[in-house]
């Protein structure tokens, strides 16, 4: 990854990361994901309100990129930066993130559920991954999953699923192969965050 076209500001070793929101440059986009991605958004209103908090499915051009959840993997960090095309790269160290298979199953199987009651089950696959904060990839093994337990079945167009309620896809053989497979992606995801956490700043983004 050869993409150091910008300064770096390093604030992973803050104990308290939050008193540096406040002195963010304007219009700041910081880059957020999971479920407390609202609560800190409107936590910081008052104290910065230009800054915008957006996950990966929603960015924009912005000067200055603050990146708060540590990336899942190389793919996303490249993507966000080259749609973001910043000057200035800020790093932080954001809460924790639980990279436990039982744990992101469960979380996805509520925002499924969500989607079956509330949005005919349409939701585009990256708002998956940003909720959960996950690969793209890790979701669409845990959508397998889900299908091989005759949970649910999908369709896919274009980055968009159609998820409904249906069990003719169940086959426990298969459900065991996903979810080995969803436990190495978790394990490649929480060791890249673990890398981007204590790295180099001058590493990370060649």
């Amino acid at each position: 990854m050869n993409l150091r076209k910008f300064e770096i500001v390093d604030f992973r070793t803050l104990e308290n990361p939050d008193s540096e929101i406040q002195n963010l440059p304007s219009e700041t986009l910081i880059w957020m994901e999971g479920k407390d991605r609202s609560a800190l958004a409107d936590r910081w209103k008052p104290v910065n309100p230009s800054l915008k908090v957006i996950d990966r499915a929603h960015l924009i051009e912005a000067s200055s990129l603050a990146i708060w959840t540590t990336p899942p993997s190389p793919s996303e960090l490249r993507s966000v930066i080259e749609t973001v095309k910043p000057e200035r790269i800020i790093l932080f160290q954001g809460g924790k993130i639980d990279h436990g298979t039982e744990g992101f199953l469960k979380q996805l199987m509520g925002l499924v559920k969500f989607r079956l009651n509330h949005h005919d089950g349409i939701v585009p696959m990256i708002e998956l991954a940003c909720a959960t904060t996950q690969m793209e990839s890790t979701i669409q093994s845990g959508l397998k999953w889900m299908i091989y337990q005759g949970m649910i079945l999908i369709k896919e167009l274009n980055g968009v699923v159609q998820i409904n309620k249906g069990a003719s896809g169940k086959d426990p053989v298969k459900a065991i192969t996903c979810l080995i497979e969803i436990g190495q992606l978790l394990e490649e995801t929480a060791a890249y965050r673990n890398h981007f956490r204590q790295a180099d700043q001058d590493t990370l983004f060649h």
